[in-house]
């Protein structure tokens, strides 16, 4: 029986400049999925990016550090204390 479900072995390494790494596992550029992008990312201390609007939905799960957000004129994120 096939469960339907498959391993990414062969993420999309994404071209930086910045100094960050980006290995995309299930999106458009690795699996043709337009409506979800699933990466692992890492940035060094005090890298920034400027506000984004993607097109499809992105999901932050932070190991370690800490994220910062300013600007954000929505209530869909809460604080935890």
């Amino acid at each position: 029986m096939e469960s339907g479900y498959f391993k990414q072995s062969s993420p999309f390494a994404v071209p930086t400049t910045d100094g960050k790494t980006i290995e995309e596992h299930f999106g458009n550029t690795s699996t043709g999925s337009e409506n979800v992008s699933v990466a692992h990312m890492i940035a060094p201390p005090g890298w920034s990016e400027p506000h984004q609007r993607p097109v499809f939905d992105e999901y932050t799960l932070m190991e370690k550090g800490r994220k910062i957000v300013s600007g954000v004129q929505s209530n869909s994120w809460r604080k935890r204390r």
